[in-house]
């Protein structure tokens, strides 16, 4: 218990430190001058931290409220290591990559007849996507 105590401490202290940086961002943000051309790039990204900056606040109550009850560390700790959900887990994300791969490989034979460029961009995802799981396939494969 006292292990999974100290992994939500870990928890709760690495969601302060990206609160910390995503305000930092922020304010950085709204120093810099900005080229009338990028305004709506900067306003998306400025909404965009203090969306996951408040989200991150709300991981930070949840986690400080947990470590305040035993009972309710208790529930989290069986819920975290329930098998099935691992399960569940696993087998959604495995279908969604394959799933979010073959539909990136259909729109991109249908935008090359609009635009190349944008081809070409979907293409470089879906290599980049493809690298990424071979190498978690290779990195697990390692570890396990």
């Amino acid at each position: 218990m006292e292990d999974f105590k100290r992994v939500i401490q870990r928890r709760n202290f690495i969601l302060k430190c990206l609160i910390l940086l995503a305000v930092i961002l922020d304010i950085v943000l709204n120093i810099i001058p900005i080229d009338p051309q990028l305004d709506i790039a900067t306003s998306f990204q400025i909404g965009l931290l203090i969306g996951l900056s408040l989200l991150g606040c709300i991981g930070v109550y949840k986690y400080s409220r947990i470590l305040k009850d035993d009972n309710e560390l208790k529930k989290l700790e069986i819920s975290e290591h329930d098998e099935r959900k691992k399960m569940i887990k696993q087998k959604t994300s495995q279908s969604t990559l394959i799933t979010v791969v073959i539909t990136l490989l259909m729109v991109t034979c249908v935008i090359i007849y609009f635009n190349q460029l944008i081809a070409f961009t979907l293409l470089c995802v879906i290599y980049s996507i493809l690298l990424i799981t071979i190498a978690f396939k290779i990195y697990y494969s390692k570890k396990y």
